[in-house]
């Protein structure tokens, strides 16, 4: 004859509903956390791309700056600006820069490149270009 304790045990065979939901709210709760880990990564990566861009672009700049004799037209001092076209994601990039003489043969120029379809913090470089090295591109 069997005893009280392992009739219990037989019978007992499936989940009940509160289990169920238990489980459903905690697999819920798992899926929404992984979800808005989701969306931030991809906006961090956006974010990255963004300014992986800005830096090609204002890379670019520099080295057309580096490449200009140093009494040449376009290392007169000044203020300017340029709309960049043809960006990786068709946004246009706006790059402005001024160029100062130092004095004692040296030139600084500042640059910034934003892109025009975010307004946040323009990427900045400074350059400085000396005539007395004597390199001619």
């Amino acid at each position: 004859m069997r005893s009280f304790a392992s009739l219990r045990t037989t019978l007992r065979v499936g989940f009940s509903l509160i289990e169920v939901l238990m489980a459903m709210a905690l697999v819920s709760f798992l899926l929404t956390g992984m979800a808005e880990l989701l969306l931030r990564s991809i906006q961090a990566k956006k974010a990255a791309d963004e300014h992986l861009q800005r830096a090609g672009l204002l890379s670019s700049k520099l080295e057309s700056f580096k490449s200009l004799p140093y009494e040449s037209e376009g290392l007169r001092a000044g203020e300017y600006q340029e709309e960049i076209e043809g960006a990786p994601d068709e946004a246009a990039a706006l790059a402005e820069w001024r160029i100062e003489d130092r004095g004692l043969n040296s030139k600084r120029i500042d640059l910034r490149i934003t892109l025009q379809s975010r307004l946040e913090r323009p990427l900045r470089a400074v350059l400085l270009v000396s005539g007395f090295l004597g390199f001619c591109p």
